[in-house]
């Protein structure tokens, strides 16, 4: 696919230079035109008529591609989530007949993973939506979204010890966006800070 790309970008190139070449051979010498201000401005216009027309033609390919892999995407996107939905449930359900300690959390587990791919779902799904349509602002509370992200990531790091004072902040913003943020930095102080401090 992208082959093709270089091949059209190729041509475009080479042929916008002959046009450019043959135009202003024509008007100069077939047309007996002596002012290099018109001979420039035509081979211009020449140019710009030709290279617009074969830029077209060079960038229809990537479109077609960028097209099916978007689509691609939500179909795969739309597949995942019946499998997490159908592993959370699934969890859910074991949990009420399964009471030894082992077993739970042995369902635990499952239920953070299963989580943690929902996570991924859904940044996927912003990031293929982010791509087709523009950002939703929304007017929010900063302190509602830190609670949420901190409840998902101290299942992901059980052992760390929190200490959180987390203040009400009204924003508009990418909520979804903004989540990431958070998720990002507050990983990164996980993983970064000193385990023993």
């Amino acid at each position: 696919m992208f082959r093709n790309v270089e091949i059209a970008l190729a041509s475009l190139y080479v042929t916008t230079t002959g046009v450019l070449i043959a135009g202003i051979y024509y008007v100069h010498q077939v047309l007996g035109v002596e002012q290099w201000g018109i001979i420039a401005f035509l081979s211009l216009i020449m140019t710009l008529v030709v290279g617009g027309i074969l830029a077209k033609i060079a960038i229809t390919p990537l479109r077609e591609h960028f097209y099916h892999l978007e689509r691609f995407s939500k179909e795969t996107l739309h597949e995942l989530n019946l499998p997490i939905n159908t592993i959370t449930a699934n969890v859910q359900m074991l949990r009420k007949s399964h009471t030894d300690e082992k077993s739970l959390k042995r369902l635990e587990r499952i239920e953070i993973a299963a989580e943690m791919l929902k996570e991924r779902y859904n940044e996927l799904d912003y990031m293929i939506k982010k791509q087709s349509e523009r950002e939703r602002i929304e007017h929010f509370d900063l302190g509602d979204v830190i609670e949420e992200r901190l409840v998902f990531l101290r299942s992901l790091y059980p052992s760390v010890t929190w200490d959180v004072s987390v203040e009400s902040y009204a924003v508009n913003c990418d909520r979804i966006g903004l989540g990431k943020v958070i998720d990002n930095l507050i990983e990164n102080g996980v993983k970064y800070s000193p385990k023993n401090p």
